[in-house]
């Protein structure tokens, strides 16, 4: 993925979302975090991830409506509803939406464009709980990031 088309994407689902929720509270999170902030490469990127806080019934509804899946066994405490976007060039972009409970919104974040993004320690505390394999080598990546920009 590429940065513009990611920001097409996040840029056209939050203003659709607004929609249904005037007061829509939601932060970035995942592997495009990494790439906004220069630790990884854009085309590494394969999907956006998108947390919402306390989302309405509308909101929820719309989503559902549009979702290819509907909750996720890998993400243990967060549902999770799944869809796709499709850009102007015809590609899919699957863009994951996490449901939290609304005492992660107070969750310190920076600002990437107008959207709010998570900060790293949060999102690397949040890999560590997955215990997947692949969050297992996202979090030696940044570390290796880290250590080799000393």
């Amino acid at each position: 993925m590429e940065e513009v088309e990611f920001l097409s994407a996040v840029n056209l689902v939050i203003r659709n979302l607004k929609t249904k929720q005037i007061n829509l509270s939601y932060s970035i999170t995942g592997s495009s975090v990494f790439a906004i902030l220069g630790i990884r490469p854009w085309d590494t990127v394969k999907d956006i991830d998108i947390i919402l806080y306390n989302p309405t019934k509308e909101t929820l509804s719309l989503l559902d409506s549009i979702s290819t899946i509907t909750s996720n066994n890998n993400y243990p405490t967060k549902s999770l509803i799944s869809i796709n976007y499709i850009n102007n060039s015809n590609k899919p972009i699957k863009i994951d939406f996490f449901i939290s409970d609304p005492d992660l919104e107070s969750i310190p974040k920076i600002f990437y464009k107008e959207h709010p993004i998570i900060k790293i320690p949060e999102i690397l505390k949040a890999k560590k709980s997955y215990n997947r394999d692949k969050d297992k080598l996202d979090i030696m990546n940044i570390v290796k990031f880290f250590l080799n920009s000393i």
